[in-house]
């Protein structure tokens, strides 16, 4: 994440939350994540100029999106920053959940767990603070993961939680290696 990207986000943000319109752009902004990612090559291509490059973003999106997202990404567009658009909707994204003290935690495990387990472990995040005890809505998608053979790894907030067997396994593999005290 850079500056500038988080500073895009801030702003956004800001005009967002003063219009009242923090979750329709939030949406806007999910949609757009497909639009920067498949069609990078089109708007960071020096042959093609700004004007047909904002004549496009204009007949693809106009009625399509509110008068903000619009005028965002045009600008970002305009000011040659495509680059940043991922990582400034991604952080925009953030800073929605902050506002509505949402929290998701991505679960990695070797097989979709049950839902009692999912309970559990959501408890547990909260005990430890991984998940704030004024979190909203908590939403714990159960990645499969192939690679874990036994445990979990889960990412939340930038933060990770290996406990994974592998890891654990190589932990003490490491600790053999100096010998017991």
């Amino acid at each position: 994440m850079t500056q500038v990207s988080e500073r895009y986000a801030e702003a956004l943000f800001g005009a967002a939350e003063d219009l009242g319109c923090v979750d329709i752009v939030s949406s806007e902004l999910h949609g757009l994540t497909e639009l920067t990612e498949r069609f990078s090559w089109f708007f960071t291509n020096p042959r093609i100029t700004m004007r047909e490059k904002t004549a496009v973003v204009m007949e693809a999106l106009s009625g399509r999106v509110s008068p903000l997202s619009l005028e965002f990404v045009v600008m970002v567009l305009k000011r040659g920053h495509w680059k940043y658009l991922p990582d400034s909707i991604e952080q925009f994204k953030r800073l929605s959940d902050d506002y509505h003290r949402r929290v998701s935690v991505f679960l990695h495990v070797p097989f979709k767990p049950e839902q009692e387990i999912l309970e559990r472990l959501e408890q547990r995040f909260v005990q430890k603070g991984l998940i704030p005890d004024d979190a909203e809505v908590i939403t714990i998608t159960a990645v499969e993961d192939k690679d874990i053979v036994g445990g979990f790894i889960a990412y939340c907030d930038g933060y990770q939680i290996d406990a994974s067997l592998k890891t654990a396994v190589a932990k003490l593999g490491n600790l053999e290696r100096y010998g017991s005290p």
